[in-house]
């Protein structure tokens, strides 16, 4: 596991070289300025070794042109290819069989994918990969003779002159031209020794001096159309002509499809062309803390960066928002969540994806696989993955309505009116009601008005529906429809109606200074304003400033003012205290009408 900048604060190979605390577990002592067996005779040019010199053989046993792939000829998904095209650029090469075996067999990675990506380098290849530019820092004199300090760097860099397997991608910051950038396994790792811990094979090496990248590999056309049919895309032809997508057609199409392509994040090359193998777009860093380092000065105690975290700008340069990315590192034998953890790395690198539009979820692999190819070779599948991975942001809970203490309160059991009043106009200018259906809301409210009525008291009901405003109506005789016209006798003692009518234009003419001093009543409060902002499918969207004006003047005039409904909540209360200038007087009841009743579920409709 990488720790905390480990992959930025590599040390120079060059400088480790002339150090005596690494070794290599295979070389000999060429410290008295002996010329190490495969170093060149004469003066000291660029090496150019084969593969024999490094010990390996081309022919029969190194994957190539001449390799006997078995009765059936090569197998176009998981056999060996006659030739891997050039990881990096350059013309195909061979591939080591155990490099072969470790990717498509080991990691269970799509032989296209490992032929687009892997290669196997060795001698001067290798070293201008990993230690570019190496010998130029030993003296001039390096460069005619074997100087001690040559003969050193040759020997301390054996291990990379034995060879291994080389990875490196596109680049997204170069128009999707081969990265320089890349990852090197040694066949035989140095020992790094490591001050108060156990020395250690160092397993990966990366370019010196380089700033360290992302793994973005080659998705050759094969990988590109699984890719598109497991997300129900249609895959352009440019795509499917990218046949080793080497010219990062699917990079450009992923970057332009970032509202129905994910992008996975892992760590390390592997496991990113195991999700690639997959049909899932994904991507590698070479370190937890890769994807989105701190660029402050370093703490003089502990060498770290300070400073805020940035993501590197291979991801800051493509396009993230609005789309899914997953981050799932590797799984630990240490907690996952200590500060320095896979959880914690995922966690910073989520924030800053998310700081740029990115829908995120990430995780840590819980065990016992290792990696997420090593999940995949035991048959593991993509939907144990989601299930280990959580949102960086938690879905907002349902907000339930609730209100403010009530004033007053009819027990369970008890209808309103038999616990509770009404109060009159000069104690409450404003009442308001919140109980269930059937506690008794109209009841109590018929019995609060019937004496004004009698006594001349004007009452306008209003209601979001007709047939409840006719209720309302029939509740308190008052009257509606043609009854309520305008020229009406009827119309003395109030009215009954639809929101919609309420405004001088409609058919019962509602003017709000001809209703100034009435009690009104709005029955279904919560639904009566919303209809009257926003629906689209009655009259009032042809009226609805008229509406809106008339309403407010009413509630402003009236000399009390009755608001009830079961889902009464704090947003539709303060509305009406608003309009009226004045605080509401809070009637509840806890009755629940549907407690002990029984409920019947019918799965399929009765024939």
């Amino acid at each position: 596991m990488t720790n905390p900048g480990e992959a930025a604060a590599t040390v120079s190979l060059v400088n480790w070289a002339r150090s005596p605390n690494s070794r290599t577990p295979r070389g000999g002592d060429n410290s008295k300025g002996r010329r190490p067996s495969n170093a060149p005779t004469g003066a000291v040019t660029k090496q150019r070794e084969t593969f024999a010199t490094a010990g390996f053989s081309l022919g029969g046993g190194c994957i190539g042109s001449s390799w006997d792939v078995g009765e059936g000829g090569d197998d176009p998904a998981w056999g060996f290819p006659p030739e891997a095209s050039a990881a990096g650029g350059g013309a195909a090469v061979a591939i080591q069989p155990e490099h072969w075996r470790e990717w498509v067999d080991g990691s269970g990675i799509h032989s296209a994918l490992a032929k687009a990506n892997l290669r196997t380098v060795s001698g001067d290849e290798a070293l201008d990969r990993v230690v570019p530019d190496g010998e130029a820092g030993l003296g001039s004199h390096s460069r005619q003779y074997v100087t001690g300090q040559l003969a050193a760097y040759w020997q301390r860099t054996e291990h990379i002159r034995a060879g291994g397997w080389w990875c490196s991608g596109l680049d997204p910051l170069a128009d999707w031209q081969p990265m320089e950038w890349g990852c090197f396994k040694p066949d035989h790792p140095r020992i790094e020794e490591r001050p108060g811990k156990a020395p250690r094979a160092r397993k990966y090496e990366h370019p010196v001096g380089k700033a360290t990248r992302s793994f973005w590999h080659r998705v050759p056309a094969a990988i590109a159309i699984k890719t598109a049919d497991r997300h129900g895309l249609r895959l352009p032809a440019a795509v499917k002509a990218d046949i080793d997508g080497s010219r990062g057609e699917f990079w450009r199409w992923w970057d332009r499809c970032n509202r129905s392509l994910p992008l996975w994040i892992c760590e390390g090359a592997k496991k990113a062309a195991s999700l690639l193998s997959q049909g899932i777009p994904a991507i590698a860093l070479p370190g937890i803390w890769n994807g989105a380092p701190r660029h402050g000065q370093k703490d003089p105690l502990s060498g770290r960066r300070t400073g805020d975290r940035q993501l590197i700008p291979e991801l800051a340069g493509v396009r993230l928002q609005n789309r899914m990315v997953r981050i799932l590192f590797d799984h630990s034998d240490k907690p996952a969540d200590r500060p320095d953890g896979e959880l914690s790395a995922a966690r910073a690198l989520g924030w800053c994806l998310d700081g740029v539009g990115a829908g995120v979820t990430y995780g840590v692999l819980p065990g016992p696989a290792k990696g997420i190819d090593d999940h995949f070779v035991a048959h593991g599948t993509v939907a144990e993955l989601l299930a280990w991975m959580q949102p960086l942001r938690a879905p907002a809970k349902p907000v339930v309505p609730r209100l403010r203490t009530a004033d007053a309160s009819a027990p369970a059991g008890q209808y309103l009116g038999e616990t509770c009043r009404i109060p009159s106009a000069a104690e409450a200018p404003l009442v308001a009601l919140q109980a269930p259906m059937g506690a008794g809301k109209t009841e109590l409210i018929r019995h609060h008005l019937e004496g004004a009525i009698r006594g001349g008291q004007r009452v306008l009901w209003i209601s979001h529906r007709t047939t409840l405003a006719e209720a309302g109506g029939e509740a308190l005789g008052l009257p509606t429809g043609n009854g309520a016209k305008p020229g009406s006798p009827l119309r003395n003692l109030g009215l009954a109606c639809c929101v919609d009518s309420l405004c001088p234009h409609s058919r019962l003419q509602i003017r709000p200074e001809e209703w100034r001093g009435c009690v009104v009543v709005i029955d279904e409060v919560v639904q009566v304003f919303s209809h009257a902002a926003l629906s689209t499918g009655t009259a009032v969207k042809d009226r609805r400033p008229e509406v809106l004006r008339t309403l407010t003047a009413l509630l402003e005039g009236a000399s009390q003012t009755i608001v009830a409904d079961a889902l009464l909540d704090d947003a539709s209360l303060d509305v009406t205290e608003a309009a009226t200038g004045h605080r509401a007087h809070l009637i509840s009841s806890e009755h629940k009408p549907a407690a002990g009743r029984k409920l019947w579920i019918c799965r399929e409709m009765p024939k």
